[in-house]
């Protein structure tokens, strides 16, 4: 860890001009490369906070050295960039970062606003060891050695079943109110007719891998048998393809490369059905009152899991093709009004869907002035 930690500090970008004052300060430029904050300010009102050493600020690491040495040198660090950018609003669209619900108890002086981005609390964990790296396991670890939970004064969920989990161990005012990205990127027609079904794979993951290569060669044997075109959406470019078409089916599919961080949701807007088993994008679609069908045996996720039956009106754990086409023909015809009754329902829980940010921006304006 300590080696890993040398290499980016010899490979980080170093400043060495005084952070500006700024109304916003972002936290983490993962949120400006994966086009979250962008939605909801203007660059020019916002300076960033680096935590992955991409850019470290030398006037700030010098004052920090200077008055506290190398203890606590992170949280420290953290504290003079707040005290120089003396913003309103701290932000961030990267909700696993522990350290963003830190920042509360060492400047108090901002509104500190959470937005969920993904359905996992952990991207970066692997499977094997995903119950030691989990989000909420660091959480709960947190509080039992603190005796204190984490807080942020803003804390914008997908849904009210991620409110449940989150506010075991962080405090805040809670906001169910979707995906960003997806809530911009706006459907603007609704397709009922069943011409295309569009596979999102969620990655290339050992743990998930062989279940989704399973679901996806029913999809295909199912769009053979009906006449029904069959996408494949990943979140890689076109030198992708190749390893897909080996690996997971033969066939006549069609490859949907990404292209920029706005493709996929070009994709998913003009798609009559999304099929995937594990994806937080399949369930930005259900939001829309896209037509989906989720096979995965811990729908919605794994901490809300015990929620759910194991069979339900879009999901199933069942990866035999007889049960694969029963549910996806059951899907297909429910009528708008049925389908719509089911969004209703299920959306709120899972990804509520807050058309074009339209609320979102009003509590953040709120606490701009």
């Amino acid at each position: 860890m300590l080696y890993l930690k040398l290499i980016k500090l010899l490979k980080a970008n170093y400043i060495f001009k005084k952070p500006y004052k700024k109304k916003i300060l972002i936290f983490d430029r993962e949120c400006i490369k994966n086009e979250i904050a962008t939605k909801l300010f203007k660059k020019n009102e916002y300076e960033i906070l680096d935590i992955r050493y991409e850019n470290i600020n030398l006037y700030v690491l010098f004052y920090v050295l200077l008055n506290h040495g190398f203890k606590n040198i992170k949280l420290n660090y953290f504290k003079l960039f707040l005290e120089i950018v003396s913003p309103k609003i701290v932000y961030t669209g990267i909700d696993n970062q522990l350290d963003f619900f830190k920042l509360k108890g060492i400047y108090s002086k901002a509104t500190y606003i959470s937005d969920q981005f993904g359905i996992s609390k952990d991207a970066y964990a692997s499977y094997k060891l995903q119950l030691k790296k989990d989000f909420y396991w660091k959480c709960k670890q947190y509080l039992s050695k603190n005796n204190k939970k984490l807080s942020a004064d803003v804390i914008f969920t997908f849904g009210t079943n991620e409110i449940k989990n989150m506010s075991r161990y962080i405090d805040g005012k809670y906001y169910p109110l979707g995906s960003t990205k997806n809530n911009a990127n706006v459907l603007k027609k609704k397709i009922s007719k069943n011409k295309d079904i569009t596979f999102i794979c969620s990655g290339i993951y050992p743990a998930t891998i062989e279940d989704e290569k399973k679901v996806f060669r029913n999809l295909v044997k199912f769009g053979k048998k009906n006449k029904i075109k069959i996408n494949m959406l990943t979140k890689w470019g076109r030198k992708k393809e190749s390893f897909y078409r080996e690996y997971y089916a033969n066939g006549n599919w069609t490859y949907l490369p990404k292209k920029n961080q706005s493709s996929s949701y070009q994709y998913i807007n003009n798609s009559q059905m999304i099929v995937f088993t594990h994806s937080t994008m399949g369930f930005e679609a259900l939001s829309k009152g896209i037509k989906i069908l989720a096979i995965y045996s811990h729908f919605p996720e794994k901490s809300t899991s015990f929620n759910y039956k194991r069979k339900g009106q879009f999901w199933s754990n069942a990866m035999s093709y007889p049960d694969f086409e029963k549910l996806i023909k059951k899907v297909m015809k429910y009528s708008d009004r049925k389908w719509a009754n089911i969004v209703k329902k299920y959306s709120s829980e899972i990804m509520f869907y807050d058309h074009e940010n339209k609320r979102k921006i009003k509590i953040i304006n709120k606490y701009k002035k």
